[in-house]
């Protein structure tokens, strides 16, 4: 049975930044589980951002897209699936159905932006893995993707109610595109952020003049806001060792308490990295390292029980629009445009006639 997303504290993207990065953790979907599945492949390096970049002035016509090629990675088979079906069963995966209206809208947009950004891009790169298709609906590399028949089985006894209301949601925007500079956006979403958003350079080290840090305060009312996880000293060490050797750690046995003495923040209160000794660690290594929601955290230790726990603020990377972000702008009256304009600075849509 193929593998589905916990979406409930959302994405990934960064299942999004799949293309761009060469394009946590997933398990058996149920509606209202929390765990976040933005970023499996956030890390994986922002090279690709830039080389996808230079391709803003050979883009080909979207207009002509109707359909998009999706690979089954359980079958290992190809689908042709209608542009509209697809964004249907994106957002399904990617944002709880309960949500608001305006936030599956946004959402909706974001996924067709993305699923047209890489069609372009796998035309391009002909990746030999995709079996021809435009992307997968493998979601620890592309967007998620749910068909009709797999949305009856999560959605149940609520099928017609939850279908219904996100096939609305997308008919209200289908054909929307997100775009910058007359090329479509690299559409990054998460699920909570820490009360602002992070800039793709502080996460992934490209400068992308639209995925800068903005305010999300209503973040802060979330379900799953806040959360902890506490290790033994010897497991923090242990989880330490491969990355900062052995000699380094050494240092640290006597004196755990110090060993996060050296914590830098970013403007947007993300850890940036630490210093180890000498070796510098970035705060998204540092969650990928400890199996932390977000990069936002502080870390106190207990002496007696010799132990760390890690508090942990927002979920995802934090990069483009926050998912609770946008119910929250939702909630407050916003529309899902100005929910877009607000997390992907100085874009603007653009309708695709299909």
């Amino acid at each position: 049975m193929k593998k589905l997303p916990l979406y409930a504290l959302s994405v990934s993207f960064i299942s999004i930044f799949t293309a761009f990065l060469a394009q946590n953790s997933l398990k058996p979907q149920n509606i209202n589980q929390n765990e976040d599945i933005s970023v499996k492949t956030e890390e994986k390096s922002a090279e690709n951002i830039e080389n996808n970049t230079k391709n803003k002035n050979s883009a080909e016509n979207s207009s002509e897209i109707s359909d998009f090629l999706v690979l089954d990675k359980e079958s290992d088979c190809v689908m042709r699936v209608s542009a509209k079906d697809y964004v249907i069963g994106a957002v399904a995966a990617e944002m709880p159905a309960e949500f608001e209206k305006e936030a599956l809208k946004a959402q909706a947009v974001a996924a067709y932006t993305y699923a047209v950004r890489q069609k372009k891009i796998s035309s391009e790169k002909n990746d030999p893995e995709l079996h021809g298709a435009d992307f997968s609906d493998d979601p620890e590399v592309y967007q998620a993707f749910y068909s009709n028949d797999e949305l009856k089985k999560i959605f149940g006894n609520n099928y017609d109610k939850y279908y219904n209301k996100i096939n609305l949601a997308v008919e209200d925007v289908f054909g929307y595109c997100i775009y910058y500079e007359n090329e479509p956006v690299i559409a990054a979403f998460h699920s909570i952020s820490s009360g602002k958003t992070e800039s793709a350079e502080d996460v992934w080290g490209t400068n992308v003049p639209y995925l800068v840090s903005v305010d999300s305060e209503s973040d802060k009312n979330a379900e799953g806001y806040n959360s902890k996880v506490v290790l033994t000293a010897d497991e923090v060490f242990n989880k330490l060792l491969n990355i900062c050797g052995k000699d380094k750690i050494d240092k640290f046995k006597n004196t755990p308490e110090k060993l996060f003495e050296s914590i830098k923040r970013n403007d947007s209160g993300y850890i940036s990295h630490i210093l180890i000794d000498d070796k510098e660690i970035s705060g998204e290594q540092l969650r990928d390292i400890f199996g932390l929601r977000s990069a936002d955290f502080e870390v106190v230790f207990n002496n007696d029980k010799n132990e760390f726990t890690f508090n942990i603020k927002g979920y995802g990377h934090g990069v483009g629009m926050s998912q609770y972000g946008a119910l929250g702008m939702a909630r407050e009256g916003y529309t899902y445009d100005q929910i877009l304009e607000h997390y992907y600075q100085g874009t603007n849509l653009k309708k695709i006639e299909n």
